[in-house]
């Protein structure tokens, strides 16, 4: 039999690297971080799955606020699934202070994938990292150009500020450096569902 002179090329070769308990789980966790940018006096709150230079350290608010973080548009349909996980650095020098998290996802019809949870009851001159786990209440398909967008809803009683870390690259570390726990970067990591 003669020797072929042609052979077939093979398939690429794709290397997909996931944390075992990830693939035990069936869910992977991508980070997407808090920051801030702003073109021309055109300030946005965005979700990035990068760390990044942000134009500000945090946000601060004297009073009761909301605020909106977006991530970038999907150029490929995913499914989330899970749960996600919301770690904020934040200060707090007030009577009471309280921060509320909210996922939602925003395409053609706003979707709220967790419900809304909230956080202790912050009183005094405190410095720390609020966590959250939030639950997607059902598995959802984002489709190309959707977004998520995070809600958080800042509210206190009595004179002084809530702080929110939006810094991914620590540049500023912490809010006080006799404070080194509450660092300025916050990010939130979302459940993906890995097909394999």
């Amino acid at each position: 039999m003669p020797i072929q002179k042609r052979y077939n090329k093979s398939s690429e070769q794709a290397l997909a690297n996931y944390d075992f308990e990830d693939i035990a789980e069936g869910t992977g966790l991508k980070a997407f971080y808090l920051a801030i940018s702003a073109l021309d006096g055109d300030v946005k709150h965005n979700l990035i799955p990068y760390q990044v230079y942000s134009c500000s350290g945090q946000i601060i608010t004297s009073s009761d606020k909301t605020y909106e973080f977006y991530s970038p548009e999907f150029n490929l349909p995913r499914k989330i699934h899970g749960t996600a996980y919301l770690n904020l650095g934040f200060h707090v020098n007030s009577n009471t202070a309280n921060i509320r998290a909210q996922l939602k996802l925003s395409g053609s019809q706003m979707i709220n994938l967790t419900s809304e949870v909230s956080g202790a009851t912050l009183t005094g001159d405190l410095y720390g990292m609020e966590f959250y786990k939030m639950p997607i209440m059902t598995p959802t398909t984002i489709k190309r150009g959707d977004q998520l967008r995070l809600t958080l809803k800042l509210s206190k009683a009595g004179a002084g500020n809530i702080e929110i870390g939006t810094n991914p690259m620590g540049l500023l570390g912490s809010f006080d450096s006799g404070h080194p726990e509450a660092v300025t970067s916050s990010r939130i990591l979302i459940p993906f569902k890995i097909d394999l």
